[in-house]
């Protein structure tokens, strides 16, 4: 079992320390220099994390659908 899977598990919902986990690991996997992790809130994405070169409102900044 994986971390990020057990604290899922554990939360039932994805954690802030879930989400940092996700984007650092796979930033690493495809050697980007930027990775960002984009959730979906009813018909709205939101930045919900990222990792590497980020801009000061890069994070919770939203796209609507």
């Amino acid at each position: 079992m994986t971390e990020a899977t057990f604290l899922l598990g554990r939360t039932g919902q994805p954690s802030t320390r879930v989400l940092e986990l996700i984007v650092k690991r796979g930033r690493a996997l495809v050697r980007a220099r930027t990775v960002i992790l984009l959730l979906l809130e009813a018909d709205t994405l939101v930045a919900a994390a990222g990792a590497g070169q980020l801009g000061p409102d890069t994070l919770l900044s939203s796209l609507p659908l």
